[in-house]
């Protein structure tokens, strides 16, 4: 009896399993065909010729940041989430954290530049001396993030490709 109900419910998962993947595939493609079929394939070209920036990352960027055409470097770090704010009083002087903005572009922004430390020659320069200085992991990333922010933007702006050599 306990082996039937336990086939059963394998055979019940994995067919809800495959449906989900039949599910993912066709919102794929959907959004493949939407991207291909307007202006927005050029922009999402522009934010992936960025070593780290990969399709999904770039549409969640041009659809969750509208304001990366008129924005400046730091209101759109703030934007994001990835500004680091001080939490000074008098005398006092705290440490520097980030907060706010919008949690699920920070989400893709942390995978974005974890990517982009391992592709990205400058980035991951970055990255390395600020590991070298003693900073925390994440703390480095967090940076990285930042400086990404920047370089989504002029990019953006400039309507051209990433340089390496402009960087």
């Amino acid at each position: 009896m306990i082996k039937t109900i336990t086939l059963t419910l394998k055979e019940f998962i994995s067919s809800h399993i495959d449906f989900l993947n039949e599910q993912i595939e066709v919102v794929q493609q959907e959004i493949n065909e939407l991207t291909a079929q307007s202006e927005m394939r050029e922009k999402v070209n522009l934010l992936t010729s960025i070593p780290g920036i990969g399709q999904q990352t770039a549409l969640m960027i041009l659809t969750l940041l509208p304001e990366i055409a008129s924005s400046e470097n730091k209101s759109l770090a703030a934007l994001v989430g990835v500004a680091p704010f001080n939490r000074d009083s008098g005398k006092f002087r705290g440490k520097r954290f980030i907060q706010g903005g919008r949690k699920t572009l920070r989400k893709a922004l942390y995978m974005a530049a974890v990517a982009a430390v391992r592709w990205n020659k400058p980035l991951a320069d970055f990255y390395h001396r600020l590991r070298a200085k003693g900073k925390c992991r994440k703390v480095a990333i967090v940076a990285v993030m930042h400086k990404l922010v920047a370089i989504v933007s002029s990019v953006y702006k400039r309507k051209s490709p990433w340089v390496e050599n402009l960087a």
